[in-house]
C-alpha cells in the first residue's frame, strides 16, 4: 500500500515565522487522521501548509507521489478541500 501523503520535515508558519516546525507523517489510503490540539497550536497552519495554501519554511510535502513544491497543480489535483466560505475568493462565491 503506497503513501497517499508524505510530510517530510514540513515548517510553515507566516511572515516568515514558524509555527509548525519537524512535521513528518505519513498517510496510506484508509488512514483516518485526527488533529488535537488547543487553539493556536498549529492545526489550521499544518493543514494549510500540506494543502499548498500557505508556502512551506522548510521540508516538503509528495501527495501521491507528487512533489507540491515542484508541481503543485498535479499534486493538489489529488485530494479534495473544504475552505471556509469567509475564505474563498469573491468570485468564487455563489453570488
Amino acid at each position: 500500500m503506497d503513501e497517499v501523503v508524505a510530510v517530510s520535515g514540513l515548517s510553515a508558519g507566516y511572515r516568515g515565522r514558524a509555527v509548525v516546525r519537524g512535521i513528518d507523517l505519513s498517510l496510506r489510503r484508509g488512514d483516518i487522521v485526527g488533529l488535537l490540539g488547543a487553539n493556536g497550536s498549529g492545526k489550521s497552519t499544518l493543514i494549510r501548509a500540506i494543502t499548498g495554501q500557505i508556502p512551506l519554511l522548510g521540508g516538503s510535502v509528495t501527495i501521491d507521489g507528487i512533489a507540491l513544491a515542484t508541481a503543485p497543480e498535479r499534486a493538489k489535483a489529488g485530494f479534495g478541500l473544504a475552505i471556509e466560505p469567509h475564505e474563498l475568493p469573491a468570485a468564487l462565491s455563489g453570488r
